[in-house]
């Protein structure tokens, strides 16, 4: 693994920086290029050395970590690659929390938790006990602080559930 006096570039990329995923990948090309642009299959070599077999990554799954356009990433896999190509365990726990922040703020930006029904569409007709359980359920645990309820309805495709 190069020193950090034979890149070109004069530090590492800061992770911290990222404030997309993209821009995290970003990020990772910049080390991969400080890290002296190896190969992917050195990477990839150097990511499974610290692996059992059993838990060995494909190289393409290694390059899925450079790419744009991921809606997530694996932290683990991207903080194996961050130390594939940089020593210092410090830099690896910068980009655990860089990536801990920006998957934080993903979650939260793509979990919808409703505590209550959709209001009643007029061409349904004949549900009332059905809708009267439900909306009763909610209540109680609303009521209570109880654990989350959670209720499915199941039926033929097209009875209208």
């Amino acid at each position: 693994m190069p020193s950090p006096s034979t890149n070109q570039l004069p530090a590492p990329p800061d992770p911290g920086r990222g404030t997309t995923l993209d821009e995290l990948a970003a990020c990772l090309r910049s080390l991969k290029a400080w890290g002296g642009n190896p190969s992917y299959e050195a990477i990839t070599s150097r990511v499974n050395a610290g692996r059992r077999a059993a838990e060995h990554v494909g190289k393409t799954t290694v390059v899925d970590c450079f790419r744009d356009g991921r809606r997530r990433l694996d932290t683990e896999l991207v903080v194996d690659v961050v130390r594939a190509l940089h020593p210092d365990p410090g830099y690896a726990t910068q980009w655990r929390q860089a990536l801990s922040v920006l998957g934080g703020a993903a979650r939260g930006a793509q979990v919808r938790v409703r505590d209550s029904l959709p209001p009643g569409l007029a061409q349904f007709t004949g549900r009332a006990a059905e809708l009267g359980r439900l909306r009763a359920a909610v209540q109680r645990g609303r009521a209570s602080g109880d654990a989350l309820v959670i209720s499915a309805l199941a039926g033929m495709a097209g009875v209208g559930k």
